[in-house]
């Protein structure tokens, strides 16, 4: 698991990272 998730509402702009911690950021869509 080493990709980053998208939280239940991506209208957050809202993730979560490979080590669980979640992020909060604009630019987490360019990631996946």
């Amino acid at each position: 698991m080493g990709r980053i998730w998208y939280a239940f509402f991506e209208r957050w702009n809202t993730a979560v990272n490979a080590d669980g911690w979640m992020v909060n950021t604009v630019q987490v869509r360019d990631l996946v």
